[in-house]
């Protein structure tokens, strides 16, 4: 390596952190150009680049997998809580639960008859909204347990139309997030104790569980990422407990190489990831997002004697 890549790392944090706007997030990166520094110079030079570029997806795509489409909430609700392909039961009924002043959380219960399932928690990306980021996989959410999706703080405005998005730093998101987990607790009183924790995100809203399933020691068990190639430190992630993390990229998009890169550098350091490609598509989900989702989950709760990265679904 050159005597300068101390400097790089240190401008690859700065990067991070300034896109970010989060001090959480400047520690996430230094640490992790510190931590796994024997990726070498390329990895360096990614960690510079990686968020603005995700970034210039969201703006061109405003993240969300459906809020470009004329899709209503009665369709949102209706297609999450129809029987899927393969003929299982209806998903429980979405419910839309209040956890601040004007904020709400798109919450997908688990089966009644289920087993004590996993409490999962995903962010959506910037200008985009809670139900399309997770009513397309309700039926994979509904089967491992509790799904909660809440609202951003902060408000976008595009095409004359207002979404929600993320402002906070992440201080006050992570308090935002157990809010959510709360008031959905409080909605579905009764449910099973939870079995395990995932924090996931699309796209910004991944570099936000990064940052969240990092910084948090013992709160996450598992990490899923999104449309995003996030900068990740496997000694950060094994110091908060984190047992496995799992990446989703559409086939045609920017973010696959990254997130495939990442997969890669984290088994080579012994750590548990895997890369899935979301076929046919760029920077949205699948049609087959609730079958992919469904294998997702069941790699990341299974016990990981071992690193895998192998592709999931081709």
């Amino acid at each position: 390596m050159g005597n300068d890549l101390p400097a790089r790392r240190a401008r690859a944090a700065l990067g991070y952190a300034l896109a970010a706007g989060l001090a959480l997030a400047a520690g996430l990166a230094l640490a992790a150009c510190q931590s796994d520094g024997r990726a070498g110079t390329a990895y360096a030079s990614r960690a510079s680049t990686a968020t603005s570029a995700s970034l210039r997806a969201a703006e061109r795509t405003a993240t969300a997998p459906a809020v470009e489409s004329a899709a209503t909430a009665t369709e949102i609700e209706s297609a999450a809580t129809a029987p899927d392909a393969g003929g299982a039961p209806h998903a429980p009924a979405p419910r839309i639960v209040p956890f601040a002043p004007k904020r709400s959380a798109y919450v997908v219960p688990p089966y009644p008859d289920g087993p004590p399932g996993l409490l999962m928690v995903m962010l959506h990306g910037v200008c985009s909204e809670p139900a399309p980021t997770c009513a397309p996989w309700a039926h994979a959410a509904a089967e491992r347990g509790l799904l909660v999706c809440p609202e951003g703080d902060g408000v976008c405005e595009r095409e004359g139309h207002k979404y929600p998005t993320w402002n906070a730093p992440a201080e006050r998101i992570a308090e935002d997030v157990e809010r959510a987990v709360a008031a959905a607790d409080a909605e579905l009183r009764g449910r099973p104790k939870d079995e395990g924790t995932l924090v996931a995100g699309f796209s910004w809203g991944a570099y936000l569980a990064a940052s969240l399933a990092q910084h948090q020691p013992g709160r996450w068990r598992y990490l899923m990422i999104v449309e995003a190639d996030v900068v990740l430190s496997a000694e950060l992630l094994r110091r908060a407990g984190v047992r496995a993390v799992a990446l989703l990229a559409g086939a045609h998009g920017s973010e696959r190489t990254g997130e495939e890169a990442t997969a890669a550098r984290l088994v080579g350091l012994g750590y548990p990831a895997r890369f899935w490609p979301m076929p046919h598509v760029a920077h949205e989900y699948s049609k087959d997002i609730d079958d992919l989702m469904r294998e997702v989950l069941g790699w990341l709760v299974a016990p990981h004697a071992e690193a895998d990265a192998g592709p999931g679904t081709p």
